[in-house]
């Protein structure tokens, strides 16, 4: 077999899921030696996804040497979304999932329940799509805050507007939601307790599409930690860590701000 993961649970495999089926109908990993990463861009190239789950948070991972040592083109496993979620349709939030490339390039989804097993073959493999790679940014503005955070503000813009702006002020770090003949802005004051840091200069500012956004949300909860960056005419960074070494990591092209 040229890679085998085993997955601790099922809770720990649906936001990689989830945030992969916001994106197209093909989940894309893309097997290395540490672990395994998921990458893609959506169709009207504004969503980026990056992530990566870490070996040392599988119950056990292998992978083929010599499977290694290809380009990462040819070591893309494209999984096709709606195949794999019928696979695991059964699985509770504590079952233990595989997931494994076959020698033939055939991928295998098994769910290990204490009194049963069921598996499924034949789930994609070959693809010409080429992994996305984000080059390093430097924000200037960082904000470390629970998803409550997030998702809050989000909600509000959803009921009122196409696009959102950061920014930061001397009180917080304030939304501003601009629509049809609608304006409103709501400051999250720096001792909020969905606020746990904030390092960036007043007046820092971003503007985003609440759509795109919104596609995020998903796989976020309120308790979860994220590391949210942005700044003018620059993407949106949200990364949400999971267990030891593992993270999920979106980037959200800007939306330009009209000066006028």
């Amino acid at each position: 077999m040229k890679m085998k993961a085993v997955f601790p649970s099922f809770a720990f495999l649906k936001p990689y899921i989830d945030s992969s089926e916001e994106i197209d109908e093909l989940m894309y990993l893309i097997p290395e030696e540490h672990g395994i990463r998921i990458t893609h861009i959506d169709k009207p190239r504004v969503v980026v996804i990056n992530h990566f789950i870490s070996d040392k948070d599988l119950k056990s991972y292998e992978v083929d040497k010599e499977f290694l040592n290809l380009d990462e083109e040819d070591r893309i496993v494209p999984l096709v979304i709606k195949d794999l979620k019928k696979a695991l349709k059964t699985a509770k939030s504590a079952s233990e999932v595989t997931i494994g490339l076959r020698d033939d390039d055939r991928a295998v989804v098994e769910v290990i329940e204490p009194y049963h097993s069921k598996s499924l073959m034949n789930i994609g493999a070959g693809t010409d799509w080429v992994p996305i790679r984000i080059p390093p940014l430097e924000y200037p503005s960082t904000i470390k805050a629970y998803g409550a955070f997030l998702r809050d503000m989000i909600r509000v813009a959803k009921e009122t507007t196409a696009e959102f702006k950061f920014v930061v002020t001397e009180e917080g770090v304030k939304f501003i939601f601009e629509g049809l003949n609608i304006e409103q802005e709501i400051t999250v004051p720096y001792e909020s307790q969905n606020l746990i840091s904030v390092e960036a200069e007043v007046g820092s500012r971003g503007l985003y599409g609440v759509g795109y956004v919104s596609t995020i949300m998903k796989s976020i909860s309120a308790g979860d930690v994220l590391l949210i960056e942005f700044g003018e005419n620059m993407p949106l960074h949200v990364r949400k860590t999971v267990g030891t070494d593992s993270w999920l990591e979106w980037y959200i092209a800007h939306r330009v701000e009209d000066k006028e």
